[in-house]
């Protein structure tokens, strides 16, 4: 596996408009309103990332949304080792190139 060349990294935290509009695809899911809420709650580091197949490559590094699920099936995984709540480690607060 190649690795990822950080093109960009920025420390921000979303507005509740930002967040909505970046979760839109989720706005009819039961869990939307919370995760919008989480990710206001503080700030997040956004990052560009770039290497052939960067977002399949980048969500298998992340694993499993759920971090007691990558513990299991993916205990390389950066949420296998940091996450301690369910999105503790979110991987959608990234920018793919």
């Amino acid at each position: 596996m190649s690795s990822f060349l950080l093109f960009c990294a920025q420390d921000l935290t979303l507005t509740e408009e930002q967040a909505k509009a970046f979760y839109k695809e989720h706005a009819a899911r039961p869990f939307y309103h919370s995760l919008v809420q989480f990710m206001c709650s503080g700030p997040i580091v956004a990052l560009a990332l770039r290497r052939k197949g960067a977002i399949l490559g980048w969500r298998k590094l992340a694993g499993p949304t759920n971090s007691h699920r990558a513990r299991a099936i993916a205990p390389n995984s950066l949420r296998a080792t940091f996450g301690k709540l369910l999105y503790y480690f979110h991987e959608k607060s990234m920018i793919y190139y």
